[in-house]
């Protein structure tokens, strides 16, 4: 199976890194066996302050010889509240703890353009989950939760919950609850709670590792228990408490040293790590905490040459937490960096911003764009920040991450987004991909006002380019603008090498085959189907179209030659379920109906309207295609019921466009003419099962389909499959549609 790729997976790799347990740890046996014992529990929290060892337990379970049930672990931060790259994150993390093809459908699915994370992404998990419980098991922990703060990712999570098989549980590590309905779970005893009273150390703890940290020598019973009290059993202060007894014999000073700063241990920690080092060793160390995660390279880039050898003081466990299995990427334990941080922000805050730019600099040398991104928009360096995003935006945007690239927009403000044609075509492609037609244009006119000169950082050729290509490729202004914009683009992407070149073509050769000029659009569609500059996406549907542009003209063998090119292409890039690359099986059908396969081409064209239908706000043009191929079929099969309800979907699709000139028009009024044969309405409705009839007397009522299926016990999924057989059957677009035929041929009052 492939793995998430390219930047999405150097995001996530040091995300599932499992660190090694280190001597000094603590082993805590009996939250251990709490967790081994834990079959019945669908959900575990592991709930407590930064400093409980909530990490160190999970990476203690992680090598715990009695573990039961494989152990996915993945590290949350900010970025995971793009649902995209969360459920990425977790589908790496499932594919390290338990390798195998189960997976395959979940990553395919997670790297479309748009995936559709709760009725896709969501099933096909708990599918690959249930396959994986069948053998041993599976816990996914989702440490460091409370970062996640988007709501769609708690909702996801919660349905995941809701859905997942028996001999599979999730665990979330948090600094505070999650919102997530604890309460049912709770009663029904399929909840485990571990929270801060059984995170703490005991005296039994303290006295292990003070005699760990010494090298054999016993703690005393008494001062195991002061030290204890000192702390109150606060496992990061025990632990620093037990370092510091290396280098005192009387551990009395150290317990007044602890119990002096009780309340203020942000001052005893750092005094405990930066002991031994000199005023600059100490500064420099401050500085690195900026970086949420550093390597020696980069920590020496920030901070200087003053910086102390890292690596010395890895073996301690608390001053770096490694990130990979090679040794190069680390992080600060969380609340050494919170102690750090306070001290930088107290004698070097004009720091700041200079330390983050630094961060940037270094991170775009190793093309880490998106870490440099991060640090640019916390230092204020806007320019840099926004060249930036306009060189990520669109990798960003075709891995489905265009949520990630809307929060880079919205740290920069509309104002300043405004400022900047680079960054105000950024905005306008995720509005496109988001199907919000009025903020693209708006955001095309702007940036065509703001007067840039040149090139964009996106390697456009120029601001009216990149316009146009927004308006040609997703044609919301109807056929007439977006042939215009096209032919601009295709005038200014003149270099073969661009990427740009190929969409400029592309964008072309689909004007040209919608407005019936199939002629024409064969050579653009030809050299962006040749182009090894474009994008996977591009060349699908680049591929498919000319297929379909050869079909039309009448070269049939060539047209089924150039569809199965164009379908090869779609599943090795994993586009298969893409609504972006459907045209590529409308092109597969249309050549399935020449040859007479009439079953296979209306069953692609369905699955093609089905996802479409799921994923509102794409280019109308592909749907169109669809609708008027499958009314065709339909009314060669005498099926008009269907081929009406088809024929007037797709004069809706057109009445939203503000372009009259639309040729698809002339073929909808010749296919109204179409003679009709007798009606099939009845006959297929004889083909619907007991529980597809029983849904069907439900859908005149006032009930969401989720309301339908609490109703009848059965799952969302379930009523959905059925709801779509119902339409398929009755020739129905829509619900409305299936009770208005309903009711015509009398299968429902």
């Amino acid at each position: 199976m492939r793995r998430p790729a390219g930047v999405v997976e150097a995001l996530i790799a040091p995300k599932i890194h499992v660190p090694a347990v280190q001597p000094e740890w603590a082993g805590r046996p009996k939250l251990l066996a709490a967790l081994n014992h834990a079959a019945a529990a669908r959900l575990v929290t592991v709930i407590a302050p930064a400093g409980y060892g909530k990490s160190t337990l999970l990476a203690l379970w992680h090598a715990d010889p009695g573990r039961r049930r494989a152990l996915a672990v993945l590290a949350v931060d900010t970025r995971d509240n793009d649902p995209v790259l969360l459920w990425s994150g977790i589908l790496a993390a499932l594919t390290a703890a338990a390798p195998g093809p189960q997976w395959a459908t979940v990553a395919r699915l997670l790297r479309q353009t748009n995936p559709d994370i709760d009725t896709a992404v969501l099933p096909a998990m708990c599918t690959a989950l249930a396959s994986q419980a069948a053998t041993t098991g599976l816990c996914l922990a989702l440490d460091d939760c409370h970062l996640l703060t988007e709501p769609a990712c708690h909702r996801q999570l919660a349905a995941l919950i809701a859905a997942l098989p028996a001999n599979c549980q999730l665990l979330v590590a948090s600094r505070r609850n999650p919102p997530l309905r604890l309460a049912r779970l709770r009663a029904s005893g399929r909840l485990l709670e571990i929270g801060s009273g059984e995170l703490r150390f005991g005296a039994d703890d303290a006295a292990w590792l003070a005699t760990t940290a010494s090298a054999g020598t016993e703690l005393p019973a008494d001062t195991a228990h002061a030290l204890i009290g000192a702390s109150e059993g606060w496992p990061v202060a025990v632990h620093l408490a037990a370092r510091a007894m290396r280098h005192h014999a009387d551990t009395t000073t150290v317990l007044a040293q602890l119990t002096a700063r009780h309340g203020h241990l942000d001052d005893y920690i750092t005094e405990e790590i930066l002991d031994g080092l000199s005023r600059e060793q100490a500064v420099a160390l401050a500085r690195t905490t900026v970086l949420e995660r550093l390597t020696t390279g980069l920590a020496h880039a920030v901070a200087g040459d003053d910086l102390p050898d890292l690596d010395a003081r890895r073996p301690n466990g608390l001053l770096l937490v490694p990130l990979d299995t090679t040794g190069e990427w680390f992080r600060h334990h969380h609340l050494i960096q919170h102690a750090l941080r306070r001290r930088l922000h107290r004698d070097e805050p004009h720091m700041l911003s200079s330390l983050h730019r630094r961060a940037a600099a270094w991170l775009r040398t190793q093309d880490r764009t998106e870490d440099a991104i991060e640090h640019s928009l916390t230092a204020g360096d806007t320019a840099t920040a926004i060249t930036s995003i306009a060189c990520a935006y669109m990798a960003a945007i075709n891995t489905g991450r265009r949520a990630t690239v809307r929060a880079w927009l919205d740290r920069l403000g509309n104002d300043t987004v405004a400022a900047s044609a680079p960054a105000a075509i950024t905005a306008a492609w995720v509005a496109a991909v988001s199907g919000d037609r009025p903020a693209v244009e708006h955001w095309l006119r702007i940036a065509e006002h703001c007067g840039h000169q040149g090139p964009l950082p996106d390697g456009t050729a120029s601001v009216l380019s990149a316009a146009a290509l927004v308006r040609a490729v997703f044609g919301f202004d109807g056929l007439k603008p977006m042939t215009e914009a096209a032919q601009i683009a295709v005038e200014q992407e003149t270099d073969p090498t661009s990427p740009w070149y190929a969409m400029a073509r592309t964008a072309l050769g689909c004007a040209h085959y919608l407005n019936d000029e199939s002629p024409a659009a064969i050579e653009p569609l030809r050299r962006a189907a040749a182009s090894h500059a474009a994008t996977p996406m591009i060349r699908t549907l680049a591929t498919g179209v000319l297929a379909l542009a050869q079909h039309h003209l009448g070269q049939h063998e060539q047209a089924a030659t150039t569809a199965a090119a164009a379908q090869e292409l779609a599943e090795h890039f994993g586009l298969q379920h893409a609504p972006q690359a459907n045209m590529a099986y409308i092109a597969q059908a249309a050549v399935a109906a020449h040859q007479g396969k009439r079953d296979r081409a209306r069953a692609l064209l369905e699955q093609i309207l089905a996802l479409r239908r799921r994923t509102p706000g794409l280019s109308p043009w592909p749907t169109l295609c669809a609708l008027t191929q499958l009314a065709e079929l339909q009314l060669d099969t005498g099926d008009h019921v269907g081929a009406t309800a088809c024929i007037t979907e797709a004069r809706a699709l057109i009445d939203e466009l503000p372009d009259p000139h639309n040729p698809p028009l002339i073929l909808l009024d010749r296919l109204d003419r179409h003679p009709r044969r007798p009606q099939r309405a009845t006959r297929q409705a004889t083909t619907l099962t007991a529980q597809e009839h029983a849904l069907l007397r439900l859908l005149p009522a006032p009930m969401t389909l989720r309301q339908i299926a609490a109703h009848r016990r059965v799952s969302l999924n379930t009523i959905k499959t059925q709801a779509r057989a119902i339409y398929r059957k009755l020739g129905a677009a829509n619900r409305a549609a299936a009770v208005t035929t309903a009711r015509r041929h009398g299968l429902i009052p």
